[in-house]
């Protein structure tokens, strides 16, 4: 599952030695499919999981178990899948193909995504993973395998990064001004690419879905950002609060909200944006 093995021991036995840099379009190509990997999880739980992984794929547990094939994989996810109110959550923070370019793996961090007792949306169980995938015949991706493990409180700390910490909330206010200005290529230079938005109980969206939603909002105008918190670790860090928002009409809603910024090629972008309306 996304979410302590030894990744150089297992990237050595399905991927090989890594050749060059990867071309952008297949680094491109490799994020947006972990896009759909996690849109299809949420829409379709388990069977969404499973859509992606080759027919032999794997998943390594911590206990050095390998679940291997579509019947063992859905038996092992799919009560965890199932839940209403926890959300796994995964993205991708580097990309490296093989030499043959046939194979490549992603590396990312992951969580479970719940509200806390006050209905504050917040990430539990933090940790990392890595996807090995395997081009197929027709040219599109398939997992290969898939393992991940849970960060020590210890680890985290010692990866925390004030100077990205203040970047993010940079950027949070940024994003809130060209909402206000309806700047769109302020919004895009924030937006992934391989954004993909979760609002509530809805369809997941991505970056083509939400940029104009946000352009062309007119019913609710955010009034103010309260009791935000930035979290950093490594190449990846989030910004959990509340949105006040005020209609014209002078009706206030709160939602809350969890936005989560990657850092690639030393750039920061939002990457992977919930939300969930509070009571």
């Amino acid at each position: 599952m996304k979410n302590n093995l030894s990744f150089a021991l297992v990237l050595a036995a399905l991927v090989g030695t890594p050749g060059v840099a990867l071309a952008q379009s297949t680094t491109e190509q490799l994020e947006l499919a972990e896009r759909d990997f996690q849109r299809a999880t949420l829409e379709r739980g388990v069977e969404g999981w499973n859509s992606f992984f080759a027919d032999s794929g794997a998943q390594l547990q911590n206990t050095s178990r390998i679940v291997r094939g579509h019947a063992a994989i859905r038996e092992l996810m799919g009560e965890f899948l199932a839940s209403k109110t926890e959300r796994l959550i995964w993205w991708p923070v580097a990309t490296e193909l093989s030499e043959h370019g046939e194979m490549a793996y992603t590396f990312g961090a992951s969580g479970v995504v719940a509200p806390d007792s006050a209905g504050k949306l917040a990430i539990d169980g933090r940790g990392t993973y890595l996807t090995v995938w395997r081009r197929q015949h027709d040219g599109a991706w398939k997992v290969a395998a898939d393992m991940g493990g849970q960060a020590s409180a210890r680890a985290l700390e010692h990866a925390a990064d004030t100077a990205a910490a203040t970047e993010i909330i940079r950027l949070e206010a940024a994003r809130s001004d060209a909402i206000a200005a309806r700047d769109r290529a302020a919004l895009e230079r924030i937006y992934s690419f391989d954004f993909l938005g979760i609002r509530g109980t809805g369809p997941p969206v991505d970056r083509s879905t939400i940029i104009p939603e946000l352009l062309n909002a007119s019913k609710f105008v955010l009034a103010r950002v309260e009791s935000p918190a930035v979290t950093v670790a490594g190449e990846s860090g989030y910004v959990n609060g509340v949105l006040r928002n005020a209609s014209d009409a002078g009706t206030v809603t709160y939602t809350s909200f969890l936005h989560i910024y990657v850092r690639r090629a030393g750039k920061w972008q939002l990457v992977r944006g919930i939300s969930g309306s509070m009571k």
